[in-house]
């Protein structure tokens, strides 16, 4: 079975956290602002014993922040906190498996935007009953890609033969893309309403991961990934997708979720949730966290994730394939980023899915794709 995948590459490293109990030299003082400048302010993911989760489900059902630990309520004072709120939302029929996989336990924390996370996640962490903490990373989108233009060499090089996907002989003997396969795009947002791609997305069941709720906003960056997977091809208008059927026949069909909006983010995690238990059974993602120095790893709760969706995407709650679903368990995509490094950049460096580097027209790697460890495919990136 042949599998054809653009690169629709976007950067990113990590960002570590330095936690100080004394008073910083002044370099690291700055270093630390530096990189607190790289976490969303006033934010911070919390994972809870499951003592201590009994407790704050508790709490939160009676509409407080006072819990049975004493140090708890100290730091909250301390800190401002005004919400604790689950990461992974309640899931209704799938909550019985959301809590197998432990992610009712995992909780967003928000608090005063002056208290640097270097500060309030160091002090979290020594609450017994607290056994991991994070910062919410923030995101961002590479405008560095391809031109919706008719020069699709990715798809079919003819200036240098071998040099892009061969998906002609995959369209001409298999399929140009089938409507019983599900793509979500996690990115700034589709336009769903895109003449040339109207016809392949859902006409409901999209994900604002921003506000959450179900309005979209177009992003260029968003339609332009939701393109190169699903354009309706043979339609005289615009461009060939990868996946966008034969006019009439539908290709696959797009689920635009919205992970970024006029400088705000949303949570990854709950957008991978959401396609999970809505039908998706793969998920494109074109983003990245924010460089910063010696963070070499996806987050914890990120990672869960996205091994919830590769394990649940296309089953029911009990875990069994969805009648109407081509796969049991889902695949996730991720450009390995722009930075130029010699590893994937993250999330795209965890190994439970697809990481893609991008080549030019020539063949050989683009001078911006990262590279090396983490990474799985190259395919046609850039001009």
């Amino acid at each position: 079975m042949k599998r054809c995948f653009i690169a629709l590459m976007l950067a990113f490293s990590l960002v570590s956290c330095v936690n100080e109990e004394f008073q910083a030299a002044p370099d690291v003082q700055a270093e630390a602002a530096a990189q607190d400048a790289l976490f969303a302010k006033g934010e911070c993911i919390v994972l809870f014993s499951d003592e201590m989760v009994a407790d704050i489900e508790a709490t939160v059902a009676a509409g407080s922040l006072r819990t049975k630990s004493a140090d708890m309520n100290l730091l909250m004072e301390e800190f401002g906190v005004t919400s604790m709120e689950r990461l992974f939302p309640h899931a209704g029929q799938f909550e019985p498996r959301t809590r197998k996989e432990g992610l009712h336990k995992w909780y967003i924390l928000k608090y005063d935007e002056n208290v640097p996370f270097t500060k309030a996640g160091g002090s979290f962490e020594n609450i017994p009953g607290v056994e991991y903490v994070e910062p919410v990373r923030a995101i961002k989108m590479d405008e560095a890609y391809n031109d919706l233009t008719d020069e699709l060499w990715g798809l079919d090089n003819k200036a240098t033969k071998d040099f892009d996907i061969n998906v002609l002989p995959v369209w001409e003997n298999y399929t140009m893309g089938n409507s019983d396969v599900i793509v979500s795009v996690v990115d700034n947002g589709v336009d769903i309403k895109h003449e040339d791609l109207a016809a392949n997305c859902l006409t409901t069941g999209h994900y604002n991961a921003v506000d959450n709720n179900s309005n979209i906003t177009a992003g260029s960056h968003g339609t332009h990934v939701a393109g190169t997977v699903s354009a309706v091809n043979n339609n005289g208008i615009g461009v060939a997708g990868v996946a966008g059927g034969r006019y009439p026949t539908q290709g696959v069909r797009i689920m635009a979720i919205q992970i970024l909006h006029e400088g705000k983010s949303g949570d990854f995690e709950r957008a991978a949730q959401y396609a999970a238990e809505n039908g998706a059974v793969i998920a494109q993602n074109s983003w990245g966290y924010l460089s910063g120095n010696n963070l070499k790893d996806t987050p914890e709760y990120t990672k869960k994730a996205i091994d919830y969706f590769v394990k649940y995407a296309g089953c029911d709650e009990d875990g069994n394939q969805l009648p109407d679903s081509p796969m049991k368990g889902g695949v996730a995509i991720f450009a390995s980023g722009n930075d130029n490094l010699s590893q994937s950049g993250y999330p795209a460096g965890y190994r439970d899915f697809i990481s893609v580097a991008a080549t030019g027209c020539d063949g050989m790697p683009t001078f911006y794709t990262n590279h090396g460890p983490g990474v799985n495919l190259c395919a046609p990136g850039g001009n």
